[in-house]
């Protein structure tokens, strides 16, 4: 039976057969495939849980994330979502003008992670649809989104 073209949104680079796909795409490690990912891709990934390594986005870009996630325009079903932040203080540039409260008690939402996890700030924010998440930061500048 043979094989359709299947085009890939999310990789323009990857418009390969759906067997060549499959193969080029589990010779790649996460670091690697991430760097694939601009803003224009992440906001067609079709995802409920996205972890992102490596990433090229920028903090200014995660910032226009939330505010399209806050806004219902992407990833309604999003539970969860992990990407490298970078800069001396990142949470001042993603958090900077989406409206949000500062989380108290990250105990609860640190029991989600392994041991060696340090959330060393967090936020929370809320949909337009009234559907809750908190922004949280991690010792290794790793941002996570965590939806209620």
């Amino acid at each position: 039976m043979p094989q359709e073209n299947v085009q890939v949104d999310v990789f323009p680079l990857l418009r390969l057969p759906l067997v060549a796909k499959e193969h080029v795409l589990c010779m790649m490690t996460p670091f690697e495939l991430s760097k694939f990912i601009n803003y224009e891709h992440l906001l067609r990934v079709k995802a409920r849980n996205i972890v992102l390594k490596g990433s090229i986005l920028t903090n200014q870009e995660i910032n226009r994330f939330l505010k399209s996630w806050m806004a219902c325009e992407s990833h309604l079903d999003l539970e969860s979502f992990k990407i490298n932040a970078s800069g001396f203080n990142p949470m001042k540039e993603i958090i900077m003008d989406v409206p949000h409260e500062v989380a108290i008690g990250l105990d609860a939402i640190s029991e989600k992670f392994p041991s060696y996890i340090t959330l060393t700030s967090g936020y929370n924010i809320k949909r337009s649809d009234g559907k809750e998440a908190t922004v949280c930061l991690s010792q290794w500048y790793d941002m996570f989104l965590l939806i209620h």
